[in-house]
């Protein structure tokens, strides 16, 4: 005995879009896949400077050549059911005290070279300087106010600790 295809019914299922039924259709399919996960890398393509120092420091101006780039902030978690739960768990970090300002720097139009920045805040300054491109090899310049120090870390992957 002879069992009967399904042929119909999967055809009605499995149509195909109008792109994909012509040959340059499938190809432009295939490039648009292969560009999107092309982007799906495990390193991140931002490149920049993260300022950071303890909450004493909310609110200040952070200028970099003259140019004001913004203000310090808390982070993202502060004051949110996740920051509670943390505390909860593990008890009070000076991580939880922490502000925070993330400055994209864009290596094709920025000038490269040494910078000034300044993080003023009332009567309290901070100047420093870093190099653009990092010499170190870091995309990320970590700088962080220690008392009245701006100290400047390489990013983790000039440590060899990038994921």
């Amino acid at each position: 005995m002879r069992v009967p295809r399904t042929r119909v019914f999967l055809h009605a299922v499995a149509r195909r879009s109008p792109l994909a039924r012509r040959p340059w259709g499938r190809a432009v399919i295939v490039v648009c896949l292969a560009l999107a996960c092309s982007r799906c890398g495990s390193e991140s393509d931002w490149t920049g400077v993260n300022v950071s120092a303890s909450d004493e420091w909310l609110g200040a101006t952070v200028t970099i050549d003259t140019h004001q780039v913004g203000k310090l902030d808390h982070l993202m978690l502060h004051d949110t059911l996740p920051e509670d739960l943390l505390k909860k768990n593990y008890g009070d970090s000076p991580m939880f005290h922490m502000v925070a300002l993330n400055v994209p720097v864009n290596p094709r139009t920025s000038r490269h070279g040494t910078h000034r920045i300044r993080i003023e805040k009332a009567d309290r300054v901070v100047e420093g300087e870093f190099t653009f491109p990092d010499p170190r090899g870091s995309k990320v310049q970590f700088l962080s106010i220690i008392g009245q120090t701006l100290v400047n870390d390489p990013g983790p992957e000039a440590h060899g600790s990038y994921p």
